[in-house]
């Protein structure tokens, strides 16, 4: 079985077939949509940053156990409770050959807590960043921000003289319709490089066998194709055309993993999401005068569910019912 690093945002059902495409070490990965261009700090959609986190990095990311490590910062200490110190790691090349060094750190946490920049909250403590040397910054916070290192996992660093030389220092909002040269071009530090890109078609990564990192796969390419249809996804992959799909119809689940040569993987969420009712006097819409919700009573109580995300029974969590008075 190939190996390949995609982080999961939620409880889903990925589906490989094997073997993947033969004499090439390729993975052909089907999605139900499109990355929203390869700006990662255009968007907050989750799916396109983890697969967008396959050309660029952040100064620190999540291992296998969940744990902070390095990435491009090799370390990290508190100078005082609002400024942090980052050293840099040194040697290391964008995919256009330029070297990584502090300039690039200042540009893109500022690009990314720009007041237009859709990314702005994933940094909501940043002040300012300070570049101490070529290879060391100071982050400047507006108090102490436990969760820094959590918070920089998700922010791309961009090579600084290229995005001044294309017009990209300021944020475009993918999820807005704009675009830019970031939407369309990318130049990472990354184990994977752009080879090509159609739009809602096909985006072609090739590995980058200049990576500072030690690989933990054999591919030298990923095919990513999106397949809105559930049907046509799931007949691509059992007819060999993919590798891999996600998500996977649960209503398939058991059909595709009875198949010769498929395996069906199941993972539990990392994503918690609140759920409230609204509490106010007056509800904005529908056909009730006031609000029901603050008075369990007129309606009879509310059910119970269950909430799971397509996870097991054992990671779902139960509601209880509002009773009735």
């Amino acid at each position: 079985m190939r190996k390949l690093l995609l982080a999961a945002s939620a409880a889903i059902l990925v589906q490989f077939s094997v073997p993947a495409m033969a004499g090439e070490n390729a993975l052909r990965y089907a999605s139900a949509g499109d990355i929203y261009g390869l700006d990662p700090q255009s968007t907050t959609d989750s799916f396109s940053i983890n697969f967008l986190m396959h050309i660029y990095e952040p100064l620190v990311r999540y291992n296998k156990e969940l744990k902070i490590e390095p990435a491009l910062a090799t370390s990290w200490e508190v100078v005082k409770p609002d400024v942090i110190r980052y050293t840099l790691r040194q040697g290391v090349k964008f995919h256009d050959g330029s070297d990584f060094t502090a300039d690039d750190v200042v540009m893109s946490l500022m690009r990314a807590t720009d007041a237009k920049s859709p990314i702005k909250g994933n940094l909501p403590a940043l002040k300012s960043v300070e570049k101490i040397d070529d290879h060391t910054v100071e982050l400047h916070l507006s108090g102490p921000t436990p969760l820094l290192n959590n918070y920089l996992t998700n922010i791309a660093i961009f090579d600084a003289q290229w995005l001044e030389k294309n017009n990209g220092v300021k944020p475009v909002n993918a999820e807005l319709g704009e675009e830019g040269y970031t939407t369309t071009h990318a130049n990472g530090t990354g184990p994977f490089k752009l080879e090509s890109r159609r739009p809602d078609a096909q985006t072609v990564l090739i590995a980058n066998e200049g990576w500072w990192g030690k690989p933990e796969h054999n591919l030298a390419k990923i095919v990513h194709t999106p397949i809105s249809s559930d049907a046509t996804r799931v007949a691509a992959l059992l007819s060999g055309e993919v590798d891999i799909i996600t998500p996977s119809p649960l209503q398939d689940a058991k059909r595709i993993a009875g198949s010769p040569g498929t395996k069906v993987l199941e993972s539990p969420g990392l994503r918690t999401i609140m759920m409230n009712f609204n509490m106010r006097d007056k509800l904005a819409d529908g056909n009730v005068e006031g609000n029901p919700f603050k008075d369990a009573c007129s309606q009879g109580g509310l059910p119970g569910h269950q909430h799971g995300f397509g996870a097991r029974q054992d990671h779902a969590r139960q509601i209880p019912a509002i009773p009735a008075c």
